[in-house]
């Protein structure tokens, strides 16, 4: 009797040993499903990992410590979804693998098929992903699983950017699904296609039924906000207007009111009132400084200055752009719109301190060519500008004021006073990289842009630069004064126009690329071929005006013939290899047809740059380096992939770790050269940022909000 009390004793504590292992990470499985359920953001936070790793944590001890347990395949499953929450999609494959095998009659094994099916996918497995959801569909009945396999299947078409496919299954889901809060969020996403595809009537009705399924708060207040832009797109300000204040007035949406603000300045930006949108945009940042809508309203106002608007007619103005963004990544809450505020903001800085930079080496080499009048007129106008802008920049109750006044130190050349712009010294008359325009002393001179890139003076010619002499040959110091105050390094003019070229091919590309103005951009890449094609940028300037043609205003003949300058006026230069690759693609080579490869990195370079489908590009990059790992192909890949994360702008760091590898991986090819190239402009780019944050370090505070 007392042996059987013994058993019976052990037996109690062994199912309880695992049952509270297994019931512990199934209880941090949940705390880290609810706060992924809160993290707005893309990447996931510190307490969603944590609670992720315990509960694989505890589902290996559960496999380990207790492997004939009858929570063995739960645990399995449990992690496997714990890895992919994670992003650690091998291994929640391999967890699931490790499942079926082992337990092919398990009751979660259609479960585990769907997800193994969703981890394939995002490792770029298609076919597996597919064949395990279809399986799963022919060989249940039950109506959860059709519904989860259904839902799995309508999100790979959404990543594969087929709404009409997306849309067949979605129809599918409300048929089969019991439960009311999938089915609200079915009829939401069903409203929302229909509203991105312009079928604005039906996806009014759609957004009006999910309140029918009784959805949660937040897709309830999701669901009558898209309701809103839906009559916005239709026409019917009034009656979204009359919605939106009803929501204003409610108590229900009370936490909302901010976001309900910036609907509403958003209608009147539409219809033509700038001044009134602004103002209140204005009224949000202020009103809510805790809140995520502020930071929207801080960032549609540095859009609106900063991008071209058909509807309104609304001006460029970097400088207040640069303001609004500054604001817009100060604020506390996270949210989407960080990631293009930090994006711009980041581009404005480098773009605006390129400005000064040609102007302030445009002065310069004035000086260098005894144009002194010229010079002291040129600086006088440049800090003129300044106090226009720095008095006009922003509302005067927004931003305080600072006068420049309008005067200039002209050393005479014989002293050789120029400041020392050598680098890793900081020019003390430039721009301090990343303060703001009410801190600079000398702001970028958008305004005057045709004179940046107009000509030098007439008596000062290239040769000039070449030989490294003015035509006033300035009288020399005597050798007492020499001892006494050792001359600083000071930039030649050949440097100085160096430099020039350099940053106007640098602005150039902020056109193209970062700030989508390509008539801007063509402008300054067409000067490079008439005024600097000898230059190293001239090929590079070839280059982008054939890819501008071919991508943007799709005329292959004109693209064709900038492909063609390049390989016929610069063989020796890096581009050749894109040009060549380019000509071929436009004349219907073999070779790009039957080789595979090519075929992926066509397919990944439209899914990136033209269909903006940046995972599916990713995911083909990646295929081609595991696939064809020997081909010349394999680089170009890399430095694709690298290009993707760098327009995705996760971070510089992110981007600057991609180039670097393609740096390592493939140091002798000519992406390597041109990796290296894209981590220096990174760099130039960040440094702004840096200084900034240096100077906060010493106690410089920033300019505050005056509220009224």
């Amino acid at each position: 009797m007392k042996k059987f009390v013994i058993v019976i004793s052990v037996l109690l504590f062994y199912s309880c040993a695992y049952f509270n292992t297994y019931y512990n990470a199934k209880k941090y499985y949940k705390e880290g499903r609810k706060a992924s359920d809160k993290n707005t953001t893309k990447r996931i936070s510190k307490t969603e990992l944590k609670n992720y790793q315990l509960t694989v944590e505890k589902c290996k001890s559960v496999i380990r410590k207790f492997p004939d347990s009858r929570y063995v395949d739960d645990s399995l499953l449990l992690m496997a979804k714990s890895y992919y929450y994670m992003g650690d999609y091998e291994n929640s494959k391999l967890s699931l693998e490790e499942l079926l095998r082992r337990y092919p009659e398990s009751s979660l094994k259609f479960e585990a098929l769907l997800w193994k099916g969703r981890a394939a996918w995002n490792l770029g497995q298609y076919s597996i992903a597919e064949e395990g959801i279809e399986k799963v569909l022919n060989e249940t009945k039950d109506k959860k699983l059709l519904s989860s396999g259904y839902e799995m299947l309508a999100e790979i078409y959404r990543d594969k950017n087929e709404p009409e496919k997306e849309l067949e299954y979605l129809d599918k889901i409300l048929k089969n699904s019991k439960n009311d809060q999938q089915k609200a969020e079915t009829i939401y996403r069903i409203g929302f296609i229909q509203k991105e595809s312009g079928l604005f009537e039906e996806s009014i009705k759609s957004f009006r039924k999910v309140e029918t399924y009784l959805p949660s708060p937040e897709l309830l207040e999701a669901a009558k906000l898209e309701y809103t832009r839906a009559l916005k797109y239709t026409g019917r300000t009034d009656e979204a207007l009359d919605v939106l204040q009803a929501m204003f007035d409610s108590p229900r949406y009370k936490k909302i009111r901010g976001i309900i603000e910036i609907e509403i300045a958003d209608i009147s930006y539409r219809e033509g009132d700038i001044g009134g949108a602004i103002e209140r945009y204005g009224s949000i940042g202020i009103k809510y400084p805790k809140n995520i809508a502020s930071g929207i309203a801080w960032n549609k106002l540095g859009d609106i200055h900063m991008y071209q608007d058909n509807i309104t007619g609304a001006v460029i103005n970097y400088h207040y752009a640069l303001e609004y963004y500054k604001r817009a990544v100060k604020m506390p809450t996270k949210g989407e719109y960080k990631k293009p505020a930090r994006r711009n903001k980041l581009i404005l800085e480098g773009f605006l301190d390129s400005f000064n930079r040609i102007e302030e080496n445009q002065i310069k080499i004035l000086l260098y060519s005894g144009e002194k009048e010229k010079s002291v007129r040129r600086e006088h106008e440049h800090n003129l500008f300044l106090s226009e802008v720095l008095d006009g920049i922003l509302p005067a109750k927004v931003v305080k004021k600072k006068v420049v006044t309008p005067s200039i130190q002209t050393p005479d050349i014989d002293q050789e006073d120029f400041p020392d712009t050598s680098p890793g010294e900081e020019d003390p008359s430039d721009n301090a990289a990343g303060s703001s325009p009410s801190e600079s002393t000398n702001p970028a001179p958008v305004d005057s842009i045709p004179e940046i890139f107009g000509s030098f003076p007439d008596n000062f010619s290239n040769q000039n630069l070449i030989n490294n002499s003015s035509p006033d040959e300035p009288r020399r110091k005597s050798e007492e004064q020499v001892v006494k105050k050792p001359k600083k390094y000071v930039k030649s003019p050949r440097e100085l126009f160096q430099e020039i070229i350099q940053h106007k091919y640098l602005i150039a590309e902020y056109y193209f690329l970062d700030l989508g103005q390509p008539d801007s951009a063509e402008v300054i890449f067409e000067n490079f071929l008439s005024e600097y094609k000898e230059s190293e940028f001239a090929p590079k300037a070839a280059l982008s005006l054939g890819l501008i043609y071919e991508t943007i205003y799709h005329d292959s003949s004109e693209a064709d013939s900038f492909y063609n300058i390049v390989v016929n006026n610069y063989p020796n230069s890096p581009s050749l290899v894109e040009a060549n690759r380019r000509l071929n693609k436009s004349k219907g080579s073999n070779t790009l047809i039957e080789n595979p490869a090519d075929e992926l990195y066509e397919k990944a370079y439209y899914e990136g740059f033209i269909n903006k489908n940046r995972k599916a590009a990713y995911l083909l990059t990646f295929k081609i380096q595991t696939e064809y790992p020997s081909s010349d192909i394999a680089a170009r890949a890399a430095f694709l992939r690298a290009s993707i994360v760098d327009q995705a702008n996760q971070s510089p760091d992110s981007s600057i770790s991609e180039y670097n590898r393609v740096i390592q991986l493939y140091p002798n090819t000519i992406y390597a050269k041109k990796a290296k190239e894209k981590v220096k402009a990174i760099t130039l780019l960040t440094t702004s940022k840096e200084n900034t944050e240096i100077k906060k370090g010493k106690g410089k505070k920033g300019n505050k909000i005056l509220k009224k």
